[in-house]
């Protein structure tokens, strides 16, 4: 996306200027309640370490990783800062509490692609953008631009951490679930998992043909997603036709109306995801606090 935002600036800089305000305040918005409900999860739970560190809070600030959100950026995968959290102290128990916690992150981010879908499916804006789309439109269109990267990345990034791969919340989700036995040989795992994932993130760049292993990776999880989550924001079918004749209709613009599906088609071969790491790193097995 960065050397298309670099074109982009040379031929139209009010256009670069949208499209680069419209994926910060997306990655932003993600990362930053993507952590606070793993904060938030924790603290229901009976650990206060993350409230304590100051990380129950929707302030971006105490969530952003500098060189993370740079990575983001600049190289197209990064992460947020861990959410610290002690498993000994959850009420429900170790490794059901770090998978409540992990799962939190996920579902969080669904829920504010959900909200942010609101507006298209009830047709006060358009706006179909695929993916990492540059800003083509006129000012009218700025609103449902950035509303459509929130819904993109947020599903984007709930999908990428539910893979079960250390560091990944997937990972700690399945950790939390299967029986003590299967869990610490599970757990054996986790020491391979950033090696074997930066290997699936790079491999569109390192394999012949430009094969990209994170796509078929992703792609169930993203029409999973956005299916069940967008896919349940629609009109009352159930109101009298006179109020549906009065609904005025959605306003046209240069993305047209909203539609899921779209999302789902986006993870192609020549369209490859920025890849966004929540790095929180937790032992269930073994308790501890970790940064």
């Amino acid at each position: 996306m960065l050397l298309s935002l670099i074109d982009q600036f040379q031929v139209s800089p009010a256009h670069a200027v949208i499209t680069l305000t419209g994926f910060v305040v997306a990655i932003v918005a993600a990362i930053t309640v993507h952590e606070f409900s793993h904060a938030l999860t924790a603290n229901v739970l009976g650990d206060d370490t993350a409230k304590e560190e100051g990380r129950l809070t929707l302030n971006p600030l105490s969530h952003l990783d500098p060189m993370g959100t740079a990575m983001i950026v600049f190289v197209g995968f990064g992460w947020g800062r861990p959410t610290p959290v002690n498993p000994a102290l959850f009420r429900s128990g170790a490794r059901p509490g770090i998978a409540a916690v992990s799962v939190a992150g996920p579902i969080s981010n669904v829920i504010a692609a959900l909200a942010a879908a609101i507006p298209f499916r009830f047709g006060l804006l358009g706006g179909e953008a695929a993916g990492f789309s540059l800003f083509r439109g006129d000012s009218g269109d700025v609103t449902a631009y950035i509303l459509w990267s929130i819904v993109f990345i947020n599903i984007l990034l709930a999908a990428f951490n539910l893979i079960p791969i250390a560091p990944l919340d997937g990972f700690k989700v399945v950790l939390g679930i299967l029986p003590r036995d299967l869990a610490i040989q599970w757990n054996q795992l986790e020491r391979w998992g950033p090696l074997i994932l930066l290997g699936i993130i790079l491999s569109g760049f390192i394999l012949p043909g430009r094969i990209n292993l994170l796509v078929p990776i992703m792609r169930p999880l993203v029409n999973g997603l956005s299916t069940i989550g967008l896919s349940s924001v629609s009109v009352d079918k159930r109101r009298p036709p006179r109020e549906l004749k009065e609904r005025p209709a959605p306003r046209r613009s240069r993305y047209g109306t909203f539609n899921c599906q779209k999302i789902q088609s986006t993870l192609t071969e020549d369209n490859r995801p920025s890849s966004l790491v929540d790095k929180s790193g937790v032992d269930p097995i073994q308790p501890s606090i970790t940064g």
